[in-house]
C-alpha cells in the first residue's frame, strides 16, 4: 500500500522490484509474487479462522478483547490471497474438512495401523461433487458419505504430490460427513515402529507418527494442505494395559489404565493436519509445580531422569511468553522418544515429540516451544516459504536461550546453526541455487538448515532496522493478527507496511525496503551486506582449541571435559572441512572420540570421519552404529553424502546396510541406499 493507505499500482510494484533487488537477474524475478499487497480480495475461506461479524461494534469489541487495534482488524478482513500449496491435491477453494475423529488400533506385529477417519466437511462450491484427499500406500476398506456407501477412486500423484483420493459427495453446497475405514502399510513413511529391543525399557515397543512435510498421507488420508486447519479427536485402542497413547492435544492422560483404551483426546483449536500426532508406548508422566501447564512424558524407566533434565521447562514457558505473548495451547508436555528419531524434535502442539538427543541439547526445548507461536499458531503457506516457520522460530529460540543461559551461550548455539546454514549454502550453490532463497521459486523442496539460519538472520536484520523495542512490539502484534492463520510473503510485507505506517508513522515503505535490502533477503541467493554479526567468548575458546588441532597439537583435555555437550560438539563441528585423516588420528588417540557413547559427539565425529576420509576398522563400525541408532534421514544424508565420494566411504555405506537388520526406518534406509547408486555420468559430446 502507498503512504495514503491505498494499494500500490502494478507499475509502482514493478518499480519497487527494479529499485530494491540489485544484482538479481531479471529471469529470476519472473513469476515471483508482488512485493506489495495486491488489491484486497477474499481468500476463498483461507484468510482468517475468525468469524467477523458485519457489525463494526462487535468487531471492535472482539479486537479489543484480543488486544488488537482497529487497523489490525481491518487488515485481517482484507489480507492478500494465499499462493497455492503445490504439495497437496486438496482443493480448499471448493471444499474443506473442518473436524476429524481418528479411531486407531495399532498392530505391532504387522507394523500397521487399522483406522477409521471420520471428517466433517463443508462444500463451499455449489455443483462441486468431489472431495479430494492426499493418500499414500493406504489399503482402503470402505468409504461412506453421510452414512451411505460412496464412490471413490485413487489417482496417481504427480510429484511433489502424493496420490489423490477422489470421493464423490453431494453437489449441493453445505456440510457433510465422510467416513474412511483403512489400514496403513508397514512401509509407511509417516509412521515409525521401534522394536522393544531398541527402547530404554527393552520390554515394550514404541510407535510414533511424524507427518511433516507430506508424509502424513501415508498414515491418514486427508487434506494435507498447510492453509487448511481443522480440529480433531483421537481414540486409540492399544490392546495392552502397559501401553499409553498420547496425541498432540492438551488433555492427554497422565497415567496408564487397565483397558489400554485412550479416547476423546481432543484438539479444540484448528491446526494443519501435519500437526496431528500419535505416540504409543510404556509412558509415564511427571509435571512441574513451578508451572502446572508444563511436564514431560517418557518411558517408565527414564521418567525421573527426563523430568530432572527438563526441569527448565517452566522457565522456557515464561520467557517464551515474554517474547511472543500469551501461550494459548493450555499445556506444554514434551514426549521423549528413543534415539531413533528423524530430526531432533517435532513441534506437535501441546506435546512436542523429542528424540533422546534432546537430553543433550537443551536449546531444542526453547526452539520447539517457540513453534507454539511461529508455526503452530501462524503457519507458512507452503514449503517454498518454510522460513516463516523455522526462521522465525530460530529467532525466538535465541532470545529465550539468552534469557535462560546468557548471551555467550545463546550466540554459540545460534552460530552453530549459522555454520550449518553456510555449509548447506556451499553444498547447493552450484547445483540447486533456488534452495538458497528464503522464498523459493520452484517446488523442488529439500530439507536444509538454510531456512533456519538465513530466516533467523532476516528477522534479526529487521530487529536492527526497526530497533529492538519496536520489533518486539511488532512480533507480539504479528502473533495477534495472524493467530491461527497462514503466512505468505505478501501477507508479511503488507502487514509490515501497515505496522510501520500506523505504529511508527513511517509512510516511506519503499524506502524502508530498499534501505534494508528486504527483497534481496527474500529472493536473493546470498547473504546481503546488512547481515547481522554475532560473537561469543565460547566460540573464541573453541577457535583456540581448533588451532591446536590444525597444528597437530593436543587440545586442553580438562577444558574440553569441563564444557557441556553442545560446546564440545561445537568444537568438532568447527573442524569439518578443515582437517585431514592425519589430524583426526592424532585427536582420536588423545580423546578416543571413536569410542564415545555421547550421541551428539558421535554425530559430529561421524561427519568428520566421513568428510576427512578417516576410515579405519573402528571408525567403520562406529559410523555404521551411529547411522542405525540415530536413524535420522537428515543426519544420514549428511554423513553418507561425504562417504559416497570415496571407495572406502562407499564400503562403510554398504556395511551399514548389511548391519541394518530391519532397524532403519524406510525414509532413512532409502536415503542411505541412494548414496550407493551409480553416479550419473554426463552425456558424451
Amino acid at each position: 500500500m502507498s503512504a495514503s493507505g491505498q494499494v500500490a499500482a502494478p507499475g509502482a510494484r514493478d518499480q519497487l522490484w527494479a529499485a530494491s533487488k540489485p544484482g538479481i537477474p531479471e529471469d529470476d524475478l519472473k513469476g515471483v509474487r508482488g512485493a506489495v499487497a495486491p488489491p484486497p480480495s477474499p481468500t476463498s475461506g483461507q484468510a482468517s479462522s475468525r468469524v467477523l461479524s458485519p457489525d463494526l461494534t462487535a468487531d471492535l469489541a472482539q479486537a479489543q478483547a484480543l488486544g488488537m487495534k482497529p487497523w489490525m482488524l481491518a487488515f485481517q478482513k482484507k489480507m492478500p490471497v494465499l499462493p497455492p500449496d503445490n504439495y497437496s491435491n486438496a482443493e480448499p477453494h471448493k471444499v474443506v474438512t473442518t473436524h476429524l475423529v481418528w479411531d486407531v488400533k495399532p498392530d505391532f506385529e504387522k507394523k500397521q495401523l487399522h483406522c477409521v477417519a471420520t471428517y466433517n466437511y463443508f462444500n463451499k462450491m455449489e455443483g462441486n461433487n468431489t472431495l479430494v484427499l492426499d493418500t499414500a500406500n493406504l489399503e482402503i476398506d470402505s468409504i461412506t458419505v453421510n452414512g451411505e456407501a460412496a464412490k471413490f477412486v485413487v489417482k496417481p500423484g504427480v510429484k511433489p504430490k502424493q496420490d489423490a483420493l477422489c470421493i464423490e459427495i453431494p453437489s449441493n453446497k453445505g456440510a457433510g460427513e465422510v467416513c474412511i475405514k483403512y489400514s496403513t502399510s508397514p512401509k509407511s513413511t509417516g509412521i515409525f515402529w521401534v522394536d522393544k529391543e531398541f527402547t530404554a525399557g527393552k520390554k515394550h515397543p514404541i510407535l510414533y507418527t511424524l507427518f511433516q512435510s507430506i508424509e502424513g498421507a501415508s498414515a491418514i488420508p486427508g487434506q494435507h494442505c498447510l492453509p487448511v486447519r481443522l480440529t480433531y479427536e483421537v481414540n486409540c485402542h492399544t490392546g495392552n494395559p502397559d501401553l499409553m497413547a498420547i496425541s498432540s492435544v492438551s488433555n492427554n492422560p497422565t497415567a496408564r489404565n487397565e483397558t489400554g483404551e485412550y479416547t476423546h483426546l481432543k484438539m479444540g483449536r484448528a491446526v494443519p493436519l501435519y500437526l496431528l500426532s500419535l505416540q504409543v508406548g510404556n509412558f509415564s508422566y511427571q509435571g512441574y509445580e513451578e508451572d502446572p501447564r508444563t511436564g514431560v512424558y517418557a518411558e517408565d524407566v527414564m521418567i525421573d531422569d527426563v523430568a530432572k533434565t527438563f526441569s527448565y521447562l517452566p522457565d522456557v514457558m515464561k520467557y517464551g511468553e515474554e517474547v511472543c505473548g500469551p501461550y494459548n495451547w493450555g499445556t506444554y508436555t514434551p514426549v521423549l522418544l528413543p534415539w531413533a528419531f528423524p530430526y531432533m524434535a517435532m513441534e506437535h502442539p501441546c506435546a512436542t515429540t523429542c528424540g533422546q538427543i534432546c537430553m543433550e541439547r537443551p536449546s531444542v526445548a526453547a526452539h520447539e516451544i517457540s513453534h507454539s507461536w511461529a508455526g503452530n499458531d501462524t503457519t507458512n503457506c507452503n514449503q517454498r516459504q518454510f522460513f516463516f516457520n523455522e526462521g522465525f522460530t530460530t529467532y525466538i529460540e535465541r532470545l529465550i536461550c539468552e534469557k535462560l543461559w546468557g548471551t555467550d551461550y545463546a550466540n554459540m548455539e545460534f552460530m552453530y546453526t549459522l555454520k550449518e546454514m553456510k555449509g548447506a549454502m556451499d553444498e547447493y550453490r552450484e547445483t540447486r541455487p533456488d534452495l538458497l532463497r528464503l522464498c523459493q521459486h520452484t517446488d523442488d523442496y529439500e530439507f536444509t538448515r538454510i531456512p533456519y539460519g538465513k530466516g533467523a538472520l532476516f528477522f534479526y536484520m529487521l530487529r536492527d532496522a526497526m530497533g529492538a523495542k519496536d520489533f518486539d512490539r511488532f512480533v507480539q502484534d504479528y502473533m495477534k493478527v495472524f493467530y491461527q492463520n497462514t503466512m505468505s510473503e505478501d501477507r508479511f510485507l503488507s502487514f509490515l507496511q501497515q505496522w510501520l505506517l500506523h505504529e511508527k508513522g513511517d509512510s516511506e515503505f519503499y524506502k524502508f525496503l530498499h534501505e534494508h535490502k528486504v527483497l534481496e533477503w527474500l529472493h536473493g541467493t546470498e547473504l546481503p551486506s546488512n547481515t547481522p554479526v554475532f560473537q561469543s567468548k565460547l566460540i573464541d575458546a573453541i577457535d583456540a582449541e581448533k588451532a591446536k588441532v590444525l597444528n597437530k597439537e593436543p587440545i586442553d583435555a580438562e577444558l574440553f571435559k569441563g564444557w557441556n555437550i553442545p560446546t564440545q560438539m561445537n568444537l568438532l563441528s568447527q573442524l569439518i572441512g578443515h582437517v585431514t585423516a592425519e589430524h583426526l588420528a592424532i585427536l582420536d588417540a588423545q580423546m578416543h572420540f571413536t569410542d564415545s557413547r555421547v550421541m551428539s559427539i558421535r554425530e559430529e565425529w561421524s561427519r568428520l570421519c566421513a568428510g576427512a576420509g578417516y576410515i579405519t576398522p573402528q571408525t567403520k563400525v562406529s559410523i555404521a552404529n551411529f547411522l542405525i541408532e540415530r536413524n535420522s534421514k537428515h543426519k544420514a544424508n549428511q554423513v553418507c553424502t561425504a562417504l559416497s565420494k570415496t571407495p572406502e566411504g562407499r564400503e562403510v555405506i554398504a556395511y551399514t546396510l548389511e548391519q541394518d537388520q530391519g532397524r532403519l526406518f524406510p525414509l532413512t534406509r532409502n536415503t542411505i541406499s541412494e548414496k550407493l547408486q551409480p553416479q550419473q555420468q554426463p552425456l558424451a559430446q
